[in-house]
């Protein structure tokens, strides 16, 4: 459901005034025409192609599956689905219209069931990944949540950025707690995987990870871990790919925020210590020279699979798994002079910061407050990225 939009939040609406509630009804007489209307046009996208292989001196025929085809195929049945259960529960236009303004006056302290829910998201079918000045204002009127195929949305407003943690824990990079302001943006769901950023090499915007022959450690090219963040990239390897993807590289404030929200968390789930339940980690002592090889961890997983440590914002491995390259140079005390409000890190630099921790990372370095930097040419199996883009189109 990724890309839908839910409207829990209604209650705006028992306090509107009567030009919303009116404009609100229009809206439900429109999405219910839509709902009822001819459905979408299957993909005509070919799911099979062929390669050849040589074995033996032989050369192979093997059919194989065209990806991108298989997730519009994918998409457009589950729509499909959807759609033929909301028309047999809402019977036909008028009755959708009815219960969608019906529904629409429950107050806050009524929470729509499970089923109402269901149908909430099926008639708020919009996909919506780049937005007006205009629609980000009726947005914040009708208490609207999006989703962008493949990101989430980030609204607007402050959050607290750096570390709060009374011990030691905090490092000086990490201070001071400071509130930053952010305008609203989109971020990747998920870690750039290895089938993606091939994606990007094949049609020659990418060039290869520096390390992929060594497949023990690295993802790209390994078959079996195409799902696996790429790893092995340096800077410039990341911001080709993000640019390629019509997005950009994060600012460390937007990776933080995404991280930990603005409650002010002190790890994406919350306040429970890293555990592998919940981040893809090395479970034993950081360095502890306790007679066994460290990492124990040697290499990634699949992406978004420890669920229970998503972010507020619903992203995955916010901790652990790999660090992430960010937009930003890295300077130690930045954040004594950082700007308030939409920071992009200094004009220049040395090294660029990095996000998040990685798979043989215990402690200190999952918190989302942690900072790490390397060199822009540093390529190791711990360190991919995700991207970022703005909500509003200027």
């Amino acid at each position: 459901m990724r890309w839908l939009v839910s409207i829990f939040c209604l209650a705006f609406l028992l306090c509107a005034p009567a030009p919303a509630r009116a404009q609100f009804e229009q809206w439900c007489e429109i999405r219910c025409d839509e709902l009822f209307g001819a459905h979408p046009e299957k993909p005509a996208c070919e799911l099979w192609d062929y390669d050849h292989v040589i074995r033996e001196e032989k050369i192979i025929r093997r059919k194989i599956v065209v990806e991108p085809c298989k997730k519009q195929l994918d998409e457009w049945q589950w729509r499909d689905d959807v759609r033929h259960a909301a028309r047999a529960a809402l019977k036909h236009v008028a009755g959708c219209t009815q219960w969608c303004e019906t529904a629409s006056k429950l107050r806050e302290g009524e929470p729509i069931g499970e089923k109402n829910r269901h149908l909430w998201q099926v008639i708020g079918d919009i996909i919506v990944c780049r937005l007006t000045p205009q629609q980000l204002g009726h947005l914040t009127a009708f208490h609207v949540d999006l989703n962008c195929p493949g990101m989430r949305f980030v609204p607007s407003g402050p959050f607290m950025m750096g570390c709060d943690i009374t011990d030691e824990t905090c490092r000086p990079r990490e201070k001071p707690y400071h509130e930053i302001e952010l305008d609203a943006y989109f971020i990747d769901t998920h870690e750039v995987t290895s089938a993606a950023y091939r994606r990007c090499v094949e049609q020659r915007q990418c060039p290869r990870p520096r390390g992929h022959a060594a497949l023990d450690y690295y993802n790209f090219g390994a078959e079996s871990r195409s799902t696996h963040p790429i790893n092995g990239v340096d800077w410039e390897q990341a911001d080709a790919y993000c640019k390629f993807a019509g997005k950009r590289l994060c600012t460390e404030a937007e990776w933080e925020k995404g991280a930990r929200g603005d409650d002010g968390r002190d790890y994406p789930w919350g306040p429970e210590k890293p555990s592998a339940e919940l981040a893809v980690l090395d479970t034993g002592a950081d360095h502890s020279g306790e007679g066994r090889p460290w990492p124990v961890l040697s290499l990634t997983s699949p992406v978004c699979s420890r669920e229970k440590g998503n972010s507020p914002y619903d992203l995955c491995d916010m901790a652990g798994n790999v660090w992430e390259w960010v937009a930003d140079w890295y300077q130690q005390d930045f954040y004594t002079n950082s700007p308030p409000s939409n920071p992009t890190g200094p004009p220049k630099g040395t090294h660029r910061v990095i996000r998040g921790g990685r798979f043989s990372n215990v402690g200190f370095s999952l918190r989302t407050s942690a900072r790490g930097f390397l060199k822009p040419e540093a390529y190791f199996p711990y360190l991919g990225f995700r991207c970022c883009k703005g909500a509003v189109d200027l």
